[in-house]
Protein backbone atom coordinates (compact mmCIF):
# COMPACT_ATOMS: atom_id res chain seq x y z
CA UNK A 1 0.00 0.00 0.00
CA UNK A 2 1.53 3.49 -0.91
CA UNK A 3 0.90 6.36 1.87
CA UNK A 4 0.27 9.92 -0.12
CA UNK A 5 0.98 13.07 2.19
CA UNK A 6 -0.97 16.43 0.76
CA UNK A 7 -0.07 19.53 1.68
CA UNK A 8 -2.35 22.45 2.32
CA UNK A 9 -5.75 23.16 -0.67
CA UNK A 10 -4.61 20.12 -2.77
CA UNK A 11 -5.62 17.60 -0.14
CA UNK A 12 -9.14 18.20 -1.74
CA UNK A 13 -8.26 18.62 -4.93
CA UNK A 14 -7.16 15.02 -5.73
CA UNK A 15 -9.98 12.89 -7.30
CA UNK A 16 -11.25 10.34 -4.83
CA UNK A 17 -11.00 7.57 -8.13
CA UNK A 18 -7.02 8.31 -8.55
CA UNK A 19 -6.94 7.81 -5.25
CA UNK A 20 -8.20 4.67 -4.75
CA UNK A 21 -6.41 3.13 -7.89
CA UNK A 22 -2.99 4.44 -6.45
CA UNK A 23 -3.85 2.67 -3.16
CA UNK A 24 -5.63 -0.60 -4.78
CA UNK A 25 -3.07 -0.82 -7.03
CA UNK A 26 -0.50 -2.98 -5.63
CA UNK A 27 -3.35 -5.19 -5.13
CA UNK A 28 -4.95 -5.90 -8.72
CA UNK A 29 -1.56 -7.28 -9.40
CA UNK A 30 -0.92 -9.55 -6.55
CA UNK A 31 -0.77 -13.61 -7.44
CA UNK A 32 -2.22 -16.65 -5.53
CA UNK A 33 -0.35 -19.42 -4.16
CA UNK A 34 -1.70 -23.13 -4.48
CA UNK A 35 0.40 -25.78 -3.01
CA UNK A 36 0.38 -29.21 -1.36
CA UNK A 37 1.11 -32.97 -1.71
CA UNK A 38 0.27 -35.54 -4.18
CA UNK A 39 0.20 -39.35 -2.66
CA UNK A 40 -1.35 -42.44 -3.85
CA UNK A 41 -3.95 -44.43 -2.16
CA UNK A 42 -1.20 -46.24 -0.07
CA UNK A 43 0.21 -43.12 1.22
CA UNK A 44 3.37 -42.75 -0.78
CA UNK A 45 4.08 -39.47 -2.33
CA UNK A 46 4.08 -39.17 -5.89
CA UNK A 47 7.26 -37.88 -7.49
CA UNK A 48 6.61 -36.17 -11.03
CA UNK A 49 3.36 -36.12 -11.04
CA UNK A 50 1.48 -32.94 -12.64
CA UNK A 51 -0.68 -30.33 -11.40
CA UNK A 52 -2.42 -27.61 -13.66
CA UNK A 53 -5.08 -25.42 -13.36
CA UNK A 54 -8.08 -26.27 -16.56
CA UNK A 55 -8.05 -23.21 -18.69
CA UNK A 56 -4.76 -22.12 -18.23
CA UNK A 57 -1.27 -21.93 -18.48
CA UNK A 58 0.13 -22.84 -14.92
CA UNK A 59 1.32 -26.10 -14.27
CA UNK A 60 3.95 -28.04 -12.36
CA UNK A 61 5.33 -31.20 -11.36
CA UNK A 62 5.82 -32.93 -7.75
CA UNK A 63 9.18 -33.28 -6.01
CA UNK A 64 10.61 -36.64 -4.64
CA UNK A 65 8.55 -36.02 -1.48
CA UNK A 66 5.39 -35.07 -3.62
CA UNK A 67 5.09 -31.51 -2.87
CA UNK A 68 4.03 -28.97 -4.94
CA UNK A 69 3.70 -25.09 -5.72
CA UNK A 70 1.99 -22.81 -8.64
CA UNK A 71 1.20 -19.29 -8.38
CA UNK A 72 -1.91 -17.72 -10.60
CA UNK A 73 -4.59 -15.17 -10.84
CA UNK A 74 -7.24 -14.92 -8.21
CA UNK A 75 -10.10 -16.97 -9.43
CA UNK A 76 -12.24 -19.75 -9.73
CA UNK A 77 -10.29 -23.08 -11.25
CA UNK A 78 -10.32 -26.76 -11.91
CA UNK A 79 -7.13 -28.40 -10.57
CA UNK A 80 -6.23 -31.55 -12.54
CA UNK A 81 -4.02 -34.42 -10.89
CA UNK A 82 -2.44 -37.14 -12.80
CA UNK A 83 0.28 -39.44 -13.13
CA UNK A 84 1.12 -42.60 -15.27
CA UNK A 85 -0.39 -45.28 -14.30
CA UNK A 86 -3.14 -43.92 -12.14
CA UNK A 87 -6.54 -42.14 -12.47
CA UNK A 88 -6.39 -38.21 -13.39
CA UNK A 89 -8.54 -36.44 -10.45
CA UNK A 90 -9.50 -32.75 -10.75
CA UNK A 91 -10.70 -31.31 -7.38
CA UNK A 92 -12.41 -27.27 -7.67
CA UNK A 93 -9.49 -24.73 -6.15
CA UNK A 94 -10.99 -21.06 -5.91
CA UNK A 95 -7.75 -19.12 -5.39
CA UNK A 96 -7.56 -15.75 -3.57
CA UNK A 97 -5.43 -13.13 -4.64
CA UNK A 98 -2.13 -12.77 -1.88
CA UNK A 99 -3.67 -15.71 -0.20
CA UNK A 100 -2.38 -19.27 -0.10
CA UNK A 101 -4.32 -22.43 -0.52
CA UNK A 102 -3.44 -25.89 0.61
CA UNK A 103 -4.89 -28.92 -1.58
CA UNK A 104 -3.71 -32.45 -1.62
CA UNK A 105 -4.69 -34.85 -4.06
CA UNK A 106 -5.03 -38.62 -3.47
CA UNK A 107 -4.56 -40.68 -6.63
CA UNK A 108 -5.98 -44.30 -7.46
CA UNK A 109 -4.37 -46.54 -9.38
CA UNK A 110 -5.88 -46.77 -12.91
CA UNK A 111 -6.13 -49.75 -14.93
CA UNK A 112 -5.90 -49.12 -18.31
CA UNK A 113 -9.41 -48.53 -19.63
CA UNK A 114 -10.97 -51.45 -22.42
CA UNK A 115 -11.89 -50.33 -25.39
CA UNK A 116 -14.76 -51.72 -28.00
CA UNK A 117 -13.20 -52.78 -30.86
CA UNK A 118 -13.26 -50.75 -34.09
CA UNK A 119 -11.96 -52.04 -37.40
CA UNK A 120 -9.50 -49.49 -39.20
CA UNK A 121 -8.75 -49.85 -42.71
CA UNK A 122 -5.49 -47.86 -44.52
CA UNK A 123 -2.45 -48.35 -44.69
CA UNK A 124 -0.10 -46.72 -41.47
CA UNK A 125 3.08 -45.05 -42.49
CA UNK A 126 6.43 -47.06 -42.05
CA UNK A 127 8.62 -45.81 -39.13
CA UNK A 128 5.48 -44.27 -37.23
CA UNK A 129 4.96 -45.59 -33.45
CA UNK A 130 6.36 -48.81 -31.54
CA UNK A 131 5.45 -50.82 -34.85
CA UNK A 132 8.66 -49.02 -36.14
CA UNK A 133 10.89 -50.13 -33.75
CA UNK A 134 12.63 -52.75 -35.78
CA UNK A 135 13.08 -50.19 -38.83
CA UNK A 136 14.55 -47.21 -37.06
CA UNK A 137 17.00 -49.57 -35.26
CA UNK A 138 18.13 -51.54 -38.48
CA UNK A 139 18.91 -47.55 -39.76
CA UNK A 140 22.12 -47.90 -37.27
CA UNK A 141 21.22 -44.82 -35.39
CA UNK A 142 20.81 -44.44 -31.49
CA UNK A 143 20.49 -46.78 -29.19
CA UNK A 144 17.60 -49.37 -28.46
CA UNK A 145 16.69 -51.82 -25.55
CA UNK A 146 13.94 -54.07 -26.59
CA UNK A 147 11.59 -55.98 -24.54
CA UNK A 148 13.96 -58.71 -23.76
CA UNK A 149 16.46 -56.94 -22.52
CA UNK A 150 13.65 -54.87 -20.61
CA UNK A 151 12.25 -58.22 -18.93
CA UNK A 152 15.42 -59.21 -17.80
CA UNK A 153 16.08 -56.16 -16.26
CA UNK A 154 12.66 -55.67 -13.83
CA UNK A 155 14.64 -55.42 -10.21
CA UNK A 156 16.48 -52.81 -12.01
CA UNK A 157 15.76 -48.88 -12.07
CA UNK A 158 15.57 -47.15 -14.84
CA UNK A 159 18.10 -44.73 -14.45
CA UNK A 160 20.54 -47.66 -14.81
CA UNK A 161 19.63 -49.16 -17.96
CA UNK A 162 19.95 -45.78 -19.72
CA UNK A 163 23.24 -44.93 -18.13
CA UNK A 164 24.39 -48.21 -19.72
CA UNK A 165 22.99 -46.62 -23.04
CA UNK A 166 25.13 -43.84 -23.06
CA UNK A 167 23.23 -41.13 -20.82
CA UNK A 168 24.81 -39.35 -18.34
CA UNK A 169 22.73 -39.34 -15.16
CA UNK A 170 22.79 -35.93 -13.14
CA UNK A 171 21.56 -36.59 -9.39
CA UNK A 172 20.21 -34.04 -6.89
CA UNK A 173 21.60 -33.56 -3.56
CA UNK A 174 20.97 -36.93 -1.58
CA UNK A 175 20.65 -38.81 -4.73
CA UNK A 176 16.44 -38.80 -4.39
CA UNK A 177 15.94 -38.14 -8.10
CA UNK A 178 18.18 -38.46 -11.26
CA UNK A 179 18.10 -36.50 -14.76
CA UNK A 180 18.77 -37.44 -18.11
CA UNK A 181 21.57 -35.20 -19.49
CA UNK A 182 23.11 -34.93 -23.07
CA UNK A 183 26.89 -36.32 -21.82
CA UNK A 184 28.79 -34.24 -24.68
CA UNK A 185 26.78 -30.98 -23.79
CA UNK A 186 28.23 -29.26 -20.37
CA UNK A 187 28.91 -26.21 -19.23
CA UNK A 188 32.52 -24.76 -18.64
CA UNK A 189 32.29 -26.22 -14.90
CA UNK A 190 31.18 -29.61 -16.32
CA UNK A 191 27.69 -29.06 -14.91
CA UNK A 192 25.23 -30.47 -17.65
CA UNK A 193 23.85 -27.41 -20.56
CA UNK A 194 20.59 -29.27 -20.73
CA UNK A 195 18.32 -32.27 -20.18
CA UNK A 196 17.20 -34.98 -22.46
CA UNK A 197 13.90 -34.30 -24.11
CA UNK A 198 11.67 -37.47 -23.11
CA UNK A 199 8.94 -38.98 -25.04
CA UNK A 200 6.27 -41.41 -24.09
CA UNK A 201 4.52 -43.34 -26.86
CA UNK A 202 5.30 -41.26 -29.00
CA UNK A 203 4.38 -38.05 -27.10
CA UNK A 204 6.19 -35.07 -26.01
CA UNK A 205 6.47 -35.86 -21.91
CA UNK A 206 9.34 -33.65 -21.48
CA UNK A 207 10.95 -30.94 -24.10
CA UNK A 208 14.70 -29.72 -23.29
CA UNK A 209 14.08 -26.01 -22.72
CA UNK A 210 10.21 -25.85 -21.14
CA UNK A 211 9.37 -24.30 -17.68
CA UNK A 212 8.78 -27.38 -16.10
CA UNK A 213 11.23 -29.88 -14.25
CA UNK A 214 12.97 -32.78 -15.95
CA UNK A 215 11.40 -36.39 -15.01
CA UNK A 216 13.27 -38.49 -12.43
CA UNK A 217 14.32 -41.31 -14.47
CA UNK A 218 14.54 -43.46 -11.26
CA UNK A 219 11.03 -43.17 -10.16
CA UNK A 220 8.58 -42.25 -12.43
CA UNK A 221 8.99 -45.16 -14.72
CA UNK A 222 9.26 -48.42 -13.82
CA UNK A 223 11.10 -51.24 -15.54
CA UNK A 224 8.50 -53.56 -15.63
CA UNK A 225 5.43 -51.10 -17.31
CA UNK A 226 8.43 -50.53 -20.64
CA UNK A 227 7.92 -52.62 -23.70
CA UNK A 228 10.74 -50.36 -25.21
CA UNK A 229 13.04 -47.79 -25.35
CA UNK A 230 15.13 -45.57 -27.82
CA UNK A 231 18.55 -43.29 -26.96
CA UNK A 232 19.24 -40.41 -30.05
CA UNK A 233 22.01 -38.35 -28.32
CA UNK A 234 22.17 -36.10 -30.96
CA UNK A 235 19.60 -34.36 -33.26
CA UNK A 236 21.73 -35.46 -36.23
CA UNK A 237 20.38 -39.23 -35.09
CA UNK A 238 16.67 -38.22 -34.12
CA UNK A 239 13.83 -39.70 -36.69
CA UNK A 240 11.65 -36.61 -37.84
CA UNK A 241 8.84 -37.93 -35.42
CA UNK A 242 10.63 -36.63 -32.17
CA UNK A 243 12.50 -34.35 -33.61
CA UNK A 244 11.54 -30.41 -32.92
CA UNK A 245 11.72 -28.23 -30.01
CA UNK A 246 14.20 -29.33 -27.96
CA UNK A 247 15.59 -32.10 -29.65
CA UNK A 248 19.23 -30.57 -30.11
CA UNK A 249 20.20 -32.01 -26.52
CA UNK A 250 18.95 -35.51 -27.25
CA UNK A 251 15.69 -37.42 -27.18
CA UNK A 252 14.80 -40.64 -25.10
CA UNK A 253 11.71 -42.71 -26.43
CA UNK A 254 9.65 -44.93 -23.88
CA UNK A 255 7.36 -47.19 -25.29
CA UNK A 256 4.79 -48.83 -22.71
CA UNK A 257 3.63 -52.19 -22.85
CA UNK A 258 -0.17 -50.45 -22.69
CA UNK A 259 1.18 -48.51 -26.06
CA UNK A 260 1.61 -51.16 -28.13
Amino acid sequence: MYLITLRGGMRNRLPRSCAMLILMGPVAHAQAVMTGVVRDSTGRALNGAEVLLEGSTRQTRTDSGGRYTLTASGGNYVALFRSLGYQPLRQPARLAASDTLRLDATLAFGPPQELAAVDVKGRRRRGVGIDGFEERRALGFGKFIDSTVLRRSEGRRLSELLRQSGVRMVSTPGGRAYFAANPTKNNPDGTPSCYMSVFLDGVAYYRTGSNMRPPDMSREFMIMSLEAIEVYRSSAQIPMEFAGRGSDCGVIVLWTRRGK
